[in-house]
């Protein structure tokens, strides 16, 4: 049984990346679906309908649970969403779920330190660019492995 792809409203920011760079490490199928946020195409009905808090990126899932077609707006809940369902990037053992939905969390606050999210959906940089004598995201990461997460 082959399975739909999944429909991908994107335009070309740090949030669409982390969704599609998921998509392309899993090997998922998937349609992307131009969000021109300059031209205000986030507040056209037709997309309010998948994302009602008027903001890219979302999917829509043809063959989301029960068979059933389902939406799912904002980065991190697309990205929890796909771990769950492609069962990658996304452990079922609830310890080092914690450690990843940290991360997850973090890094989705944080939306001009892409540099943190890597190639691997939720994998994570541990040497990123230092910004303003701050602590990096990398930096962050190590402590938390010293303390026994992740």
């Amino acid at each position: 049984m082959s399975q739909s792809p999944i429909d991908l409203y994107y335009w070309p920011t740090p949030n669409g990346w982390k969704v599609s760079i998921y998509l392309e490490e899993v090997g998922a199928p998937y349609r992307v679906h131009f969000i021109n946020i300059g031209a205000g195409d986030q507040f056209k009905p037709d997309f309010l309908a998948i994302a009602p808090n008027n903001r890219m990126p979302a999917i829509v899932d043809h063959d989301g649970p029960g068979g059933q077609a389902i939406s799912v707006f904002e980065s991190g809940a697309i990205l929890q969403y796909l771990g769950r369902k492609f069962g990658q990037f996304y452990p079922t053992d609830e310890r080092q779920r914690v450690a990843v939905e940290e991360w997850l969390i973090c890094i989705c606050r944080d939306k001009n330190d892409v540099a943190g999210f890597c190639a691997g959906g939720f994998s994570i940089a541990r040497t990123c660019i230092r910004r303003n004598d701050e602590l990096s995201l990398g930096d962050q990461v190590e402590r938390d492995h010293a303390r026994g997460n992740g």
